[in-house]
């Protein structure tokens, strides 16, 4: 197989981790979700969508649909843990110039560990465009940036009936409002910088009133951002997240959590959120104290220490 082979077929299992698969999602999107939990989903999303070493950096600028039926060829079978991470309907990914990459989601499932493909479902659009001398189908990264959005209208629909929306493009924020999705900044073959601009997420749940009347009700409204740049380095194939604070505004209840790296996060490959390191969060607004999140060296599995100081093993419900 080419080498130009292998880069697709990375970027194939990468963009599967970054929207539809290789994610425990139990579909419990709740308002109550740990503050590290939330920032930790939305770090782990940009780092598989434009990760560097099995990611977008290997991209061949050509639709991956009709690369998928050819390495269908070449690969039948198709290795289990291929398929495991392969999308059951991303219908395309293709750069449709040299500076944007477009990966489209229709009805994208993740299957967890159980085989249930009952999961959360995506649809819309994530928008990849690169700056700085970066372009889209190159093998490789060694300076320039990339910025990680998402169409409007974009949303995942988890098996609870939560419906969240993501936005890149409004200012939003209780405490500050920001805006403009994720910047990943190159800094040769192995360094890289991440900086959340700005997410913001909405989650509505429809549901019947004992007069059998349809109600919307708004039960997540989060906005994500960095305070510091995350800072990371390829170590041996694997993606080290060395430092970096998050923030994440609670625009319901205006409460936020600034949550810092306090040991260094790992990625492999086969997992989109880390395996090991910790993340520290200080929780402020109408809501005070620290949660520890803890990476035990399993694939979306951590213990969280609460505010209470009690600590449990919970379960990463998606990777954003």
């Amino acid at each position: 197989m080419t080498k130009a082979w292998l880069f697709t077929l990375a970027l194939l299992v990468a963009i599967g981790a970054a929207g539809c698969a290789k994610d425990v999602d139990p579909g419990d999107d709740t308002p109550d979700e740990p503050f590290g939990e939330i920032a930790v989903s939305s770090l782990s999303g940009s780092v598989a969508a434009v990760g560097g070493g099995n990611s977008a950096a290997f991209h061949e600028a050509r639709p991956l649909a009709t690369l998928f039926a050819a390495l269908q060829r070449l690969l039948s079978p198709i290795p289990p843990a291929f398929a495991a991470t392969a999308c059951p309907r991303f219908s395309e990914s293709q750069c449709v110039t040299p500076d944007e990459l477009q990966s489209v989601y229709v009805h994208c499932q993740f299957t967890g560990p159980d085989g249930n493909p009952d999961r959360a479902i995506w649809d819309g659009m994530q928008i990849i465009r690169f700056t700085n001398g970066a372009r889209c189908g190159q093998s490789g990264y060694l300076t320039g940036s990339a910025t990680r959005s998402f169409r409007p209208g974009t949303t995942r629909l988890s098996d609870q009936g939560v419906r969240v929306t993501f936005d890149s493009a409004n200012r939003k924020g209780w405490r500050r409002t920001v805006t403009g999705g994720t910047t990943i900044n190159f800094l040769g073959a192995a360094s890289r910088t991440i900086v959340i601009n700005g997410i913001h997420y909405v989650g509505t749940h429809l549901h019947k009133t004992h007069q059998n009347n349809d109600v919307t009700a708004t039960v997540i409204d989060h906005s994500v951002s960095t305070i510091s740049p995350i800072h990371s380095e390829l170590v041996n194939g694997q993606r080290i997240l060395t430092s970096g604070t998050m923030q994440t505004q609670n625009n319901i209840d205006h409460s936020t959590g600034t949550s810092t790296i306090t040991a260094e996060l790992r990625f492999t490959p086969a997992c989109c959120h880390p395996i090991a390191g910790q993340l520290t969060t200080e929780i402020s607004g109408s809501k005070a104290g620290t949660e520890v999140l803890t990476f035990n060296g399993n694939c979306s599995t951590a213990d969280l220490t609460d505010r209470s100081g009690a600590t449990r093993l919970i379960h990463l419900s998606h990777c954003l």
